[in-house]
C-alpha cells in the first residue's frame, strides 16, 4: 500500500513553500517578527520562561496553514502550539473526552461538533466566524475527461449522478467530509421533489459500503495506478494541489448547477478551559482571521469570505454554494440512509390476484397492469445484495390450501455494485404468467400472516427484512381463515427488536381497500399503511420500503 498520502507529497513541500513566502512577506510589512535565536522568539519572549503548551488538531489539509501562523505568534502568546493533522470525523469520534479531546479543533465542517453537542451538549464552543471554506464537487480525471463519457462543468445534477456512474467511487462517508457533504448536498439538491431523491438515493446505492479513503481515491488519479482512475468526491483546494504536482494529469470539476457543496473550516474549543490555556487558544482562533492568515489561506487553494485564488477547470470563481452547515435532521437522513443501503436486502413481495385487479386502474390498463408497471420501476431502484421473492395472493382454488402460491422464490436481484442480474428480468417478466391467471377473492389475512412469520424467520442483524403487500380489496371471509383482530395479535406477539429489522409496507390500491384493515396491521407491524392511484406513488411505496428517504 502506499504511504499516507505518497502521490502528493510535493504538493505539502509546494503548500509549505508559498506559506512560508507568505509569511516573510507578512513579517516585512508588520516590523519583523522574532527571529532565532532572539530571546523573545517562538515559545520564548521577555518574561516568558514558562510558555503555555497548546494541542491543536486540524483538518490536514490546513494544517500547514494553521502550524505556520501559530509559530509567528507564539512569542507573543508566550505559548508553545502542537498542531498535528487529525481528521474530523477522528475528533469527533473521541467527543473531545476529557484528557483525550485537543485545545484548539480545527474541524473541516461544522457537521463534526453538531454531532458532539448531540451526544454531549454543552461540552465545545465553536467560534462563530469560519477560519476559510473550499467548494465540493466531483474530480473527473484527465484518463476519464479524455474518454468523453463523463461530463464535467457545472451540469443539472440529475446529469451530474447519472453522468459519473459507473466511474464514481466515494471515501467513506463516516470518516470523509469531503464525502458525506457531497451526499448531504444531493440531498439537499433534491429538496421534496421524491423522484430526484430516488436518483440521488440510486446514485449512492452501489457506494454504500465504501470503505476507501480520501487519499486512496487521489491516488488512482495519479499516472501508472494499478486500479486505474475514478470520478470521486473532491475540493477545490485539493484538486488545486494535486493539479500543480501532475500539470500531465490535471483533475477537472463536475458540479451540480443547483449549488454545491463547501468544507467551511470552523475553530472549536472545549467549554470548559484552563484561563491561560484558554487565552492562547482564542488568540489562535483569532490569528487565523487577520489579513496575513486569510492570504495564506488563499495561497494555500483556499476561499476566505468565498473568494480565493484557486484555478480548477470547469469550476468558476462565482460557483453557488447552496449548503456549508447542514441541518442536523439532514445528516442524520442521509447517513441513516447510507448505513441502511449498506445492508442486503430480502424483500417478499405479495400482489393481489384477485378478479378485481382487471377492473380499470383510472390511469391506463388494469390495476394488474399498473402493479406491473411500478414493480418493474422499482426494480431499477433496488439496493446492492438484494434478493426478492414475488407471491400471488388470492383465493383461488388453484393454489391448494394456500391463499397464496410463489411465483418467484427468493432470488438475487443485484450484485454487490448494485448491477441488477438476470434474476431481476425474470422477476419482472413474472406478471406475463400472473396477469392470465387473476381471478377469484382476496386472501388477506392468511398471506400476511405467512409472510410476516416467513419474515420473522429470517431477520438477523446483518440485513433488511422487507414485506411489500399491494392490494386492492378486503379479506374475503372464510370460517377457515384467520380474523384481523388473530392476525394483529399473531404480528405483534412475533415483531423482533430494532436489531433484526422487518419493514412492513401494505399499498391499498385504490379507495375501495379496506384501509381500516391495513393500517391496523401496518400499526401492529410497525410499518406503513397507503392508499395509491398511479404507477408513480406505487412504486414510491415500494421503494420506500427498500429506500427509505425520511
Amino acid at each position: 500500500m502506499l504511504p499516507h498520502r505518497a502521490p502528493l507529497v510535493h504538493r505539502r513541500s509546494w503548500l509549505a513553500g508559498t506559506v512560508a513566502g507568505l509569511l516573510a512577506g507578512a513579517t516585512a510589512c508588520s516590523g519583523g517578527s522574532p527571529q532565532s535565536g532572539d530571546p523573545s522568539g517562538p515559545g520564548g519572549g521577555a518574561g516568558c520562561s514558562d510558555p503555555t503548551t497548546v494541542r491543536v488538531s486540524a483538518a490536514a489539509d490546513i494544517k500547514d496553514v494553521v502550524a505556520a501562523r501559530a509559530t509567528a505568534i507564539e512569542g507573543a502568546q508566550c505559548a508553545r502550539y502542537q498542531v498535528k493533522a487529525e481528521a474530523a470525523a477522528a475528533v469527533a469520534a473521541r467527543g473531545m473526552a476529557k484528557g483525550a479531546e485537543p485545545d484548539l479543533w480545527i474541524a473541516d465542517s461544522p457537521v463534526w461538533p453538531s454531532q458532539v453537542l448531540r451526544q454531549k451538549p454543552g461540552s465545545v464552543s465553536v467560534y462563530p466566524e469560519a477560519i476559510a471554506s473550499t467548494p465540493v464537487v466531483l474530480a473527473v480525471p484527465a484518463a476519464i475527461v479524455a474518454q468523453g463519457k463523463v461530463p464535467t462543468g457545472q451540469q443539472p445534477m440529475a446529469k451530474q449522478m447519472a453522468g459519473s456512474l459507473p466511474a464514481l467511487k466515494i471515501a467513506n462517508p463516516s470518516e470523509s467530509s469531503t464525502t458525506l457533504m457531497l451526499l448531504l448536498t444531493a440531498w439537499h439538491n433534491s429538496g421534496q421533489d421524491r423522484m430526484a431523491q430516488l436518483a440521488a438515493a440510486k446514485a449512492f446505492v452501489p457506494l454504500a459500503r465504501s470503505t476507501d479513503t480520501d487519499d486512496q481515491l487521489y491516488e488512482r488519479a495519479v499516472p501508472g495506478n494499478a486500479q486505474g482512475p475514478v470520478v470521486f468526491p473532491a475540493t477545490e483546494q485539493r484538486m488545486a494541489a494535486f493539479n500543480a504536482q501532475h500539470s500531465d494529469a490535471t483533475l477537472t470539476s463536475l458540479g451540480a448547477v443547483e449549488g454545491l457543496a463547501a468544507l467551511k473550516y470552523v475553530a472549536v474549543r472545549p467549554a470548559d478551559m484552563d484561563p491561560k490555556v484558554q487565552k492562547a487558544v482564542d488568540a489562535l482562533a483569532a490569528e487565523m482571521r487577520t489579513p496575513q492568515s486569510q492570504d495564506a489561506l488563499r495561497a494555500a487553494g483556499f476561499r476566505v469570505d468565498n473568494r480565493g485564488t484557486a484555478n480548477v477547470p470547469g469550476l468558476p470563481q462565482d460557483v453557488k454554494i447552496s449548503l456549508d452547515s447542514p441541518l442536523p435532521e439532514t445528516v442524520q437522513t442521509v447517513t441513516g440512509l447510507m448505513t441502511q443501503l449498506s445492508r442486503p436486502v430480502n424483500m417478499l413481495m405479495v400482489v393481489d390476484t384477485s378478479g378485481s385487479m382487471l377492473d380499470p386502474s383510472g390511469y391506463g390498463g388494469s390495476r394488474i397492469e399498473l402493479t406491473a408497471k411500478a414493480v418493474q420501476t422499482a426494480l431499477n431502484f433496488v439496493p446492492p445484495n438484494t434478493k426478492g421473492s414475488l407471491w400471488q395472493m388470492a383465493s383461488n382454488t388453484e393454489f391448494g390450501a394456500k391463499d397464496y402460491r410463489v411465483v418467484v422464490p427468493m432470488t438475487p436481484l443485484s450484485g454487490p455494485d448494485g448491477s441488477l442480474l438476470p434474476a431481476a428480468l425474470q422477476f419482472a417478466n413474472a406478471f406475463d404468467q400472473i396477469i392470465p391467471t387473476v381471478k377469484g377473492g382476496t386472501g388477506l389475512y392468511d398471506t400476511i400472516s405467512d409472510a410476516y412469520a416467513q419474515a420473522v424467520a429470517a431477520a438477523n442483524p446483518e440485513s433488511n427484512q422487507v414485506i411489500v403487500v399491494l392490494t386492492d380489496g378486503r379479506n374475503e371471509y372464510d370460517p377457515q381463515t384467520i380474523t384481523l383482530d388473530q392476525l394483529v395479535a399473531r404480528i405483534k406477539a412475533q415483531r423482533p427488536g430494532p436489531d433484526k429489522p422487518v419493514t412492513v409496507a401494505l399499498a391499498g390500491l385504490g379507495p375501495q381497500s379496506d384501509m381500516a384493515a391495513l393500517t391496523a396491521i401496518a400499526a401492529a407491524a410497525g410499518g406503513t399503511a397507503s392508499v395509491v392511484n398511479t404507477e408513480t406513488n406505487l412504486s414510491d411505496v415500494i421503494l420506500a420500503s427498500i429506500l427509505p428517504t425520511g
